[in-house]
């Protein structure tokens, strides 16, 4: 379970999205739609998620009481072994310009940190991101400039993002669909910046969920379950 590669990608197209639109005026009536349907595939996300949670630590506690149907082993993974992960992968940085022509500069993500798991294979954690040289060049109404440029400035600050995140798995990829709660801009914050960036990145960076490829290099295993508890990640395999 390595790579944060998708996550820190969408980002950038968030980020070049809100400053055109989403941060400096209302919801338009294809955003509200957006919204709507971006909500209704998170639903059906989590409702998957929560029942194969629920399947797989009723299969989990049996089997921690008695000999399994069949030859498992399972991979553990704390919270400190997911920060060790995402720490190896970030400062992250991804040229604006691959998402949007319009947009130059830089995006980096920061950091990865205080992740914790809680019921229904939910897991979150705070991300930390900043803009370098970010630039828009099209064109802005000059009642907006002003606004442009605290944004972008805000931007360059950095930006505290809360994550809370349900678990699946398809086969031996698990799959992880993010849900922004909370954006906080460290310079230049406002209930409009904070709560239309929070919505933009779910709308469009989150609203598909990110594949991490589990299978394990030399077995020939398959993925049965997979449960979080309160201290770990467990990945229980079947051997082939």
């Amino acid at each position: 379970m390595s790579g944060l590669r998708h996550p820190a990608q969408a980002v950038v197209a968030v980020l070049a999205a809100a400053t055109l639109s989403g941060c400096l005026c209302g919801p338009s009536m294809q955003d509200k739609v957006n919204t709507l349907q971006a909500q209704n595939a998170a639903l059906k996300f989590q409702v998957d998620a929560t029942e194969k949670a629920n399947t797989a630590s009723r299969e989990y506690a049996g089997e921690l009481k008695g000999a399994p149907a069949e030859p498992i082993f399972s991979m553990h993974y704390t919270k400190n072994d997911l920060a060790v992960m995402a720490a190896n992968t970030v400062p992250y940085r991804i040229d604006a310009r691959e998402f949007n022509n319009d947009v130059s500069g830089e995006i980096v993500v920061d950091s990865l940190s205080e992740f914790a798991f809680h019921p229904g294979n939910r897991v979150t954690c705070r991300m930390r991101m900043h803009g370098e040289r970010i630039e828009y060049h099209g064109s802005v109404p000059g009642a907006y400039q002003k606004m442009v440029e605290d944004f972008k400035a805000g931007i360059a600050a950095g930006v505290i993002v809360d994550l809370d995140s349900s678990v699946t798995f398809v086969g031996n990829t698990v799959r992880v669909l993010p849900h922004v709660t909370a954006a906080h801009m460290l310079r230049n914050g406002s209930d409009l910046f904070e709560s239309n960036l929070r919505d933009q990145m779910n709308q469009r960076a989150f609203r598909d969920p990110v594949d991490f490829g589990v299978s394990i290099a030399g077995k020939n295993a398959a993925l049965k379950r997979m449960v979080i508890t309160g201290n770990d990640l467990v990945l229980s395999y079947v051997a082939h």
